[in-house]
């Protein structure tokens, strides 16, 4: 299997879960999920906005399965804090964590300064490697997170 090759962070809306990161020494479902569809929201000044979805989908023309198109996929950055503390929690996935073969972890060209300029990193995108049923994808993803617990654990030791 391969491993990334840095730490990276995952920025995740406070309140987006109803649980802990973690249960029961797993990772919950879902924290290294990209935005499927749309989503709208209110802005601090009350204006309505929405941000556009992270992949793709389609559905396959012979089994009719919901897939995900390659060249999307879930925002990390290879800092922690990149949307600062207010509002928004980080999910730690520690250098050398392994992850599928059918995921790609796509690096950015070069460094950039978040939207403070108080840091600078590089912005990743995990993403299938080839198109892939929204199921599978989701699980390969889970599966990732839980490697980071793993490994976030065996760093500990």
């Amino acid at each position: 299997m391969p491993k990334i090759e840095t730490d990276l962070y995952r920025a995740i809306k406070e309140a987006s879960f109803d649980t802990p990161f973690i249960v029961d020494g797993e990772a919950i479902d879902g924290l290294l999920y990209p935005r499927f569809h749309d989503t709208s929201y209110i802005t601090a000044s009350g204006e309505e906005r929405t941000s556009s979805a992270d992949v793709t989908l389609y559905n396959d023309a012979l089994t009719k399965a919901e897939m995900v198109k390659t060249g999307g996929g879930t925002s990390m950055f290879d800092v922690s804090g990149w949307f600062g503390p207010d509002s928004w929690e980080y999910f730690h996935v520690p250098k050398d964590t392994e992850y599928s073969e059918g995921l790609n972890i796509k690096r950015g060209r070069s460094k950039r300064k978040n939207r403070d300029k108080k840091l600078s990193g590089r912005h990743y995108q995990i993403e299938p490697k080839n198109p892939m049923t929204v199921d599978a994808y989701k699980g390969a993803l889970n599966h990732f997170a839980r490697a980071a617990i793993a490994k976030q654990v065996q760093n500990a030791k």
